[in-house]
């Protein structure tokens, strides 16, 4: 992750020495949709190769690494000279706002001032990349690319309780130094490492790491009280699939919501073929169909009222952080359902409801019982 960071910053210099002559914006595409050897051909798909570092034999003084090389080739071009070397201070300083966001002490400063050779440079660095403010400056970065926030938005803009979660999941990965494919296929499949590969040390912090990072399925927009909500739904992926391409891809997929993308190489076919995948996930457990307002999985009310998690169709009167393990005796749904029509004052045993032509009991069987410790 840190490579990450540092590769940001230097390809952004970088860039147009290393495309030079080749075309940086894709052109306007018309007709029937097809993938061109233009296409293929296009910078940004290409494999990352090794650049020829410029040679400057009479300049040796200015080149502290290769990266130096290039600026001064662009430098040169535009026939500007380099600026002077940074002064102790002013590297110290720098280093410490790029890093960590924050300046740096005055005896930082002051011990940098009086030994500015090549280790203490080192051993600075390797401190503030120690730090752990380190990952809340870079992280911030990946959270804004993600969208983070911790409210729902529209006009009630409910809170996301839980989202600082993912936030200081993403921290820690800074923090880390997190292999960046790690990072991504824990946001993108976290609930299938969870599973596949983690599951015989269930609980374990990997495990709640890769579970908690899927939390990027549900850092959108939500509209509780849609006029459509077949339209919100796919609003709502719509928000998921932009972001994905823009965040892990570097791609506008969202044009080709409703045409063929009239830049990039992705078609309305393609599309809707990755948002068949993403269908799959209901983040917020609803159902795909219905009219007017919409809200949590019909049952969520009665788990949140209860205090409870969920697992494998039981409900838990208490559990952990994340609703896995039970730490009070377990209890039925339908004895939850049973104890809110109790405090509600109602019969749970008579109450029915009308759904697909038939009339339903309210708490699904008769053998629904009042928990009486939630009662008390």
């Amino acid at each position: 992750m840190r490579h990450l960071a540092a590769t940001t910053i230097i390809g952004a210099l970088l860039l147009p020495a290393v495309v030079s002559q080749a075309q940086t914006s894709p052109r306007l595409r018309s007709g029937e949709f097809d993938i061109t050897k233009a296409d293929r051909a296009y910078w940004a798909f290409m494999p990352v190769e090794r650049p020829f570092v410029p040679a400057f034999e009479n300049r040796k003084a200015q080149i502290a690494n290769p990266i130096d090389a290039f600026l001064l080739a662009r430098l040169k071009e535009k026939k500007l000279a380099m600026n002077p070397l940074a002064t102790p201070r002013e590297l110290v300083r720098r280093a410490s706002f790029d890093l960590l966001g924050l300046p740096p002490t005055p005896e930082e400063v002051a011990a940098f001032e009086k030994n500015p050779s090549d280790e203490a440079w080192a051993d600075l660095i390797d401190r503030l990349l120690a730090s752990p403010h380190y990952g809340e400056r870079w992280g911030r970065h990946w959270l804004d690319l993600v969208r983070y926030a911790e409210s729902n938005g529209y006009e009630r803009d409910g809170a996301k309780p839980n989202a600082w979660r993912y936030r200081d999941y993403v921290i820690e990965s800074f923090n880390n130094d997190k292999p960046y494919d790690r990072f991504i296929r824990e946001q993108l499949a976290g609930d299938e490492i969870a599973d596949e590969q983690l599951a015989n040390v269930a609980g374990s912090k990997d495990w709640r790491d890769a579970i908690i990072a899927t939390g990027f399925y549900r850092l959108h927009v939500w509209d509780d009280e849609p006029d459509s909500t077949v339209k919100a739904e796919f609003d709502d992926l719509d928000d998921i699939m932009v972001t994905t391409g823009t965040a892990f891809l570097g791609l506008t997929i969202g044009c080709a919501r409703c045409h063929d993308h009239k830049y990039d190489p992705i078609s309305t076919t393609d599309y809707y073929s990755m948002l068949s995948f993403i269908r799959s996930i209901d983040g917020y457990g609803l159902q795909h169909t219905g009219g007017g307002g919409r809200d949590h999985n019909p049952k969520g009310f009665t788990y949140w009222l209860a205090g409870a998690g969920v697992k494998a169709g039981t409900s838990y009167g208490e559990t952990d952080e994340l609703g896995e393990a039970a730490v009070v005796d377990r209890c039925h749904l339908r004895d939850l359902h049973a104890t809110i029509l109790h405090l509600m004052g109602l019969d749970h045993e008579k109450l029915t409801y009308f759904y697909g032509g038939l009339n339903n009991k309210l708490t699904g069987v008769v053998e629904a019982k009042v928990i009486r410790g939630i009662v008390a």
